[in-house]
C-alpha cells in the first residue's frame, strides 16, 4: 500500500501477493541511476484486491472481448474502468508504508477454515480483553479480507476511541465506508482528515476516488489546489506525489493523453523518480492487454 492501502499511488507490495511468478522488468531505454531492478508482475501491481460484498456487481465483464469487436468509444471506456480498478486503494505506489503492519490490506483470496478460526479466536480474546488493540487490528484485517466491511468498521471505531488522534484509524474508517458504497460519508471523512493534514496523500487519493465514483467534476480543481499549497510551502515530495495522483486520475477519467503528458513531464523533471515510469509502463500494459 504498508497499510491502507489500500498502494498511489502506484503504492509497494504488501497488498499484492499474487499467484503468478514475478518477472524482473528492467527498462534498458530508461535512465535508472540507482541501478535497481523494477519488479514487474503479470498481474496489476498497485491495486489491493479487497473481497467484495455478496451483492457487489463487478465493473468489468467476466469474459474479455477482443479489441477488434470494440468500438473506439467502448475501448476507451473499458480502459478507463480498468485504470480505475488499478487505482482503488493504491496508497503503496505513492511510497507510503505504514508503521502498522497489521493493517496492510490483504489480497482477496479464498479464506481457509484455519483463518476463520483465527478470526473467531481474536474475537473471543476481545471478549476478555476488550481494549487489546493488536487483537482488534487482526480482526479488522481478517474481516476486510473477507469483504465484511460493515463488521470491520465497528472495530475501527473502537480503535478510534482508544487512539482518537491516530490518523491511520481515520483513514481506515473512510476506506471501509468507501468500500461499502457509502460514498457521501466516506467523502466527509476524507475531507475531515484533510482539514488537519491538507497534503496527506492517502486522504487526497481516497477523496479523489470517491469524487470520481460520484462523477464530481471538481476533482482536478481539488488536486491542483492541493498541489499549489505544496508548491508554495516548498514541499517538493508532496508536490510530486500529487502530480502522480493527478496523472492517474486523468487516466481513470479516460483522458489518456493528459495523463501520459504529466508522467512524461515528471520524468523530464526528475529521471530518478521511478513512479512515472511505472505508470507509463502499466498504462501501456493494460492497453495492450485489452
Amino acid at each position: 500500500m504498508c497499510s491502507i492501502g489500500v498502494t498511489a499511488l502506484c503504492s509497494p507490495a504488501k497488498f499484492h501477493h499474487r499467484r503468478e511468478q514475478s518477472l524482473i522488468f528492467t527498462p534498458t531505454h530508461l535512465r535508472n541511476p540507482n541501478g535497481f531492478q523494477f519488479r514487474w508482475r503479470k498481474s496489476r501491481p498497485f491495486a489491493p484486491r479487497l473481497a467484495q460484498p455478496d451483492n457487489f456487481a463487478p465493473p468489468l465483464p467476466l469474459i474479455r472481448s477482443s479489441t477488434s469487436l470494440l468500438s473506439s468509444k467502448d475501448f476507451v471506456q473499458m480502459l478507463a474502468r480498468k485504470a480505475a480498478i488499478l487505482l482503488v486503494g493504491s496508497f503503496v505506489f505513492l511510497g507510503f508504508c505504514s508503521s502498522k503492519p497489521a493493517l496492510a490490506l490483504p489480497t482477496a483470496t479464498v479464506v481457509s477454515q484455519a483463518e476463520l478460526e483465527d478470526e473467531k479466536m481474536f474475537e473471543k480474546l476481545l471478549e476478555n480483553e476488550p481494549e487489546n488493540m493488536e487483537a482488534m487490528k487482526a480482526v479488522v484485517y481478517k474481516k476486510m479480507r473477507r469483504g465484511k466491511n460493515e463488521d470491520a468498521v465497528k472495530y475501527v471505531e473502537k480503535l478510534m476511541k482508544l487512539e482518537p488522534h491516530e490518523v491511520e484509524w481515520k483513514l481506515l474508517e473512510a476506506l471501509c465506508y468507501e468500500t461499502m458504497g457509502e460514498l457521501s460519508k466516506a467523502k466527509r471523512l476524507y475531507k475531515d482528515i484533510l482539514k488537519e493534514q491538507p497534503l496527506l496523500i492517502r486522504a487526497l487519493h481516497g477523496l479523489a476516488m470517491v469524487m470520481h465514483k460520484t462523477h464530481d467534476t471538481s476533482v482536478f480543481d481539488m488536486l491542483i489546489e492541493a498541489m499549489e499549497v505544496a508548491r508554495q510551502g516548498n514541499r517538493v515530495t508532496e508536490e510530486r506525489n500529487i502530480q502522480v495522483l493527478i496523472g492517474q486520475m486523468h487516466i481513470v477519467e479516460g483522458q489518456f493523453e493528459e495523463g501520459l503528458k504529466i508522467f512524461q513531464q515528471m520524468v523530464n523533471d526528475n529521471p530518478r523518480d521511478f513512479r512515472p515510469y511505472l505508470c507509463q509502463v502499466e498504462f501501456n500494459y493494460e492497453k495492450n492487454d485489452l
